[in-house]
């Protein structure tokens, strides 16, 4: 009931906004819309929330063999790498304009999915990394 209640005030305020560029959209595009965004909503967040909430089981996966100290710094090193992908935001925004934004969203939403499930399937710390900083 409360999605419900959420998802005609969405419908409403947007219709409202877009009611004098005359431009026309069924409800199921918006629901189609609001379902995608939440959805990579979910992603993002798993994504983000999972390496902060439990670097000390991927250090125990991925680095035993090593001191806590040293742990740390290659923790600190992995996390500063994946960091890095933050500035091609700037990237995406480009291509939004350049081929539209829903083409990019799908690629990005495709994007988070497989890189999610190879830093499930990597099988050493670096790749990890990689597959982290490809979010």
């Amino acid at each position: 009931m409360h999605q419900r209640f959420i998802y005609k005030k969405v419908y409403k305020t947007i219709m409202s906004e877009i009611k004098d560029n005359e431009i026309s959209r069924s409800k199921g595009y918006f629901r189609y819309l609001i379902y995608i965004l939440m959805l990579a909503s979910k992603i993002d967040s798993y994504v983000t929330i999972v390496n902060g909430m439990f670097p000390s089981k991927i250090a125990e996966e991925f680095l035993s063999g090593y001191t806590t100290n040293e742990q740390n710094a290659l923790m600190a090193i992995g996390a500063s790498i994946a960091s890095m992908g933050y500035y091609f935001i700037f990237i995406n925004l480009y291509l939004a304009d350049k081929i539209g934004r829903k083409k990019v969203l799908a690629y990005t939403i495709l994007g988070m999915a497989l890189s999610c499930l190879m830093m499930i399937l990597s099988t050493n710390f670096w790749q990890y990394v990689f597959f982290w900083a490809l979010l």
